[in-house]
């Protein structure tokens, strides 16, 4: 994957978002936010909410805090997602296709990235979610 990004430096095929499940399955924390600094900005979630994870994992909690506001404003529902007891496929979800902002994406997200999010990182973003104001939690 890194291979391919070094060739696509744009990544148009979204591969950075594997990048970052693996960097995660394998506890690379400083390679998930090498990957972060190479695509800033970027709104894929994998991206979006791995690098406030892996800061938080890392002990950089102001910065993680930081950049969990961003991520929430820019897709709330993938919060949301990650913080149910219980996940469901949403209805009308069309398999190999996602609504920007949607509770699909939110749910493909959470089937992904969902089990690296532990407890503590769980009872964090919970508490950084509830500190938002209303308006920006729902984006």
């Amino acid at each position: 994957f890194e291979e391919i990004v070094s060739l696509n430096p744009n990544d148009n095929q979204g591969v950075r978002e594997l990048m970052a499940e693996l960097y995660l399955e394998e506890d690379d924390l400083d390679a998930v936010v090498r990957l972060c600094r190479k695509f800033p900005g970027d709104g894929m979630c994998g991206l979006l909410y791995g690098l406030p994870l892996a800061l938080f994992k890392k002990g950089q909690r102001a910065r993680a805090t930081k950049k969990l506001n961003e991520a929430i404003e820019c897709s709330p529902r993938v919060a949301d997602e990650l913080l149910k007891k219980r996940h469901r496929r949403p209805k009308g979800s069309i398999p190999g296709y996602i609504t920007l902002g949607g509770w699909d994406e939110a749910y493909e997200h959470w089937l992904d990235f969902g089990k690296y999010w532990g407890s503590e990182a769980l009872d964090w973003l919970r508490e950084v979610r509830e500190e938002l104001p209303r308006s920006r939690k729902e984006g």
